[in-house]
């Protein structure tokens, strides 16, 4: 569409635009089946629901879309040709929210000629923390004689690594073919919508094509989103794939608020399969390569992860999950995966010369330290080496000098004067000061919940005292999260609809209704036979409290 005016007797298109209605293909649950509880309420691909999109084309990205016949509808200061518009990059217009940018190029279709091809994409720096990618491959004509009856087959030949705010996607073709790959994106918590689709025509399948133990979905190789929203934090090893020599032992770490770790547990599983039918679903569980535990520190607890090597070389998948305590019931959530390649020899010790290992020891011996520079220029010694990124020794100076960087920065932010003392209107649950009271609200509304529904065990539970002490409570919620025009609704509705939002997005809470809260809170009655009620009262004082404490130190 666009809008035209008749000029000098004939219509002028002055500034065309598209309304875009993004039509995205399947739901998260139909592709991580046996995940569905982890994560399918967490991220869901659009099905069947059209969004609006009024593109305003600029002329880089109108080109994307459509090529006109005529070269002066291009929009182009230099008009290209239909087979020069056919070699660009295939975009959808959510693409130009994401922030993404492709490292390699890819045009809508690509010939493959040796059963492996590589994507990379990078974002900005908070999409470390807040942006899902995932993928989709399908075979959509071959001349083989074979059905794929598992739609999740294809994918456990998709290596999606991430590396902070950067991806590289391998993917492995065991099948000759026109496939079609889509990748979706979106922030944790949202529907991800279609950002990119390309044809592949793979001339020859890989010679050797090994799945994934399992299809790692949206949560992907290597920490990000799903991670930090679990209660980890700073992870040791910041890349999805980690190449270890079979005799040695492993151990990762992540840190955990010293509140959040009496609400969750850690475990790790090791997940290792050789199937290679695509009947085949199957795939070996092992806790007996793992050990967690949890070491206090000074402000913050330090999970500790220890894998032992395996009996075989291989490729082997490390599951971390996390396990909230709730009050009905408990929910286990996958927090990150990571890719682990055993080499069957000692690469260390049989292949490096004394000038390799003396540059590892002096890596090692910097990564004991406190100081960045000294981190980053052993990492550069040992680039000069030929000693890779992929190193493990590597890429556990990367995370310390990672964690060293954030800790410099928390003490420049810490004393500048002039900080503007509005409260930002954004997710706050990544604030480690009010994580444990987020899971403890939560227990605390499925507590309300069941209050509602079945009362306690006294008879006379539905008393005047007992209901009006509830009331108050479920208005002082609905006024602290912006739903105080929704009262009139079901109460238990309400109740359960602000605990999934609270589950999906964390506190989002602005100053007008923290203003309308306090003065609910002055005139709230006690109750003594409504525990509840004032369990819910005090978490509550606590957050706001907690709130007008940082305006408070923000202003001066």
């Amino acid at each position: 569409m666009g809008s035209s005016f008749f000029i000098k007797d004939t219509w002028q298109l002055v500034h065309p635009y598209r309304i875009c209605r993004t039509l995205s293909g399947n739901i998260s649950k139909d592709m991580v089946k046996s995940y569905t509880e982890v994560h399918s309420d967490t991220n869901e691909i659009l099905k069947k629901t059209f969004l609006d999109h009024y593109v305003l084309s600029n002329p880089e990205h109108f080109i994307h879309e459509c090529f006109p016949d005529d070269e002066k509808w291009q929009l182009l200061l230099e008009p290209i040709t239909k087979e020069q518009f056919l070699d660009q990059d295939m975009f959808f217009p959510p693409w130009w929210r994401t922030g993404l940018k492709l490292t390699t190029h890819l045009s809508h279709r690509i010939t493959c000629d040796d059963g492996r091809i590589t994507l990379g994409f990078m974002g900005t720096y908070e999409s470390v923390y807040e942006l899902v990618l995932w993928y989709n491959l399908e075979l959509v004509e071959t001349d083989l004689d074979i059905k794929i009856e598992n739609d999740n087959f294809l994918q456990k030949f998709v290596y999606l690594i991430r590396n902070e705010s950067t991806w590289t996607c391998d993917i492995l073709f065991p099948y000759t073919g026109t496939h079609k790959l889509v990748f979706y994106a979106g922030k944790y918590g949202e529907p991800l919508l279609k950002i990119l689709a390309v044809d592949i025509d793979c001339k020859v399948c890989h010679p050797e094509p090994v799945p994934l133990p399992i299809n790692t979905g949206a949560i992907g190789l290597g920490p990000g989103p799903f991670m930090y929203f679990s209660g980890l934090s700073h992870p040791s090893y910041r890349s999805g794939i980690l190449h270890i020599d079979l005799s040695r032992h492993f151990q990762i770490k992540f840190r955990m608020d010293n509140r959040m770790s009496e609400l969750i547990s850690i475990k790790a599983n090791v997940l290792s399969s050789e199937a290679t039918s695509n009947h085949s679903e199957d795939y070996e569980v092992t806790n007996e390569l793992t050990q967690c535990c949890l070491i206090r520190r000074r402000t913050y607890k330090e999970v500790v992860i220890d894998v032992f090597p395996p009996e075989s070389p291989g490729q082997y998948i490390l599951q971390i999950c996390t396990e909230t305590n709730g009050y009905l019931e408990s929910e286990t959530k996958t927090a990150c995966y990571y890719l682990l390649i055993y080499d069957e020899l000692p690469l260390q010790e049989s292949h490096e010369n004394c000038g390799i290992r003396a540059a590892r020891k002096m890596l090692n011996a910097s990564i004991e330290g406190k100081n960045v520079n000294e981190i980053l220029f052993r990492i550069q010694d040992c680039a000069s080496k030929k000693i890779t990124e992929v190193d493990l020794d590597v890429q556990r100076a990367r995370g310390k000098a990672a964690i060293l960087n954030i800790k410099q920065k928390k003490l420049h932010r810490g004393r500048k004067v002039a900080v503007d003392p509005r409260l930002h209107h954004s997710n706050i649950v990544r604030q480690s000061e009010y994580e444990a009271r987020l899971h403890r609200l939560i227990n605390l509304l499925e507590r309300l919940i069941y209050y509602l529904q079945h009362g306690d065990s006294s008879e006379t539970w539905a008393t005047v005292e007992k209901t009006n002490a509830v009331n108050q409570t479920v208005n002082l919620l609905l006024t602290l999260f912006s739903k105080s025009d929704e009262k009139e609704k079901d109460t238990v509705w309400l109740i359960e609809e602000l605990s999934k939002e609270l589950k999906q997005h964390g506190f989002i809470i602005l100053p007008e209704d923290i203003r309308r809260t306090m003065d609910l809170m002055e005139d709230f009655t006690f109750n003594h036979r409504v525990k509840i009620a004032s369990d819910i009262f005090k978490c509550v004082n606590e957050i706001v409290t907690l709130l007008i404490s940082e305006w408070n130190a923000l202003e001066r």
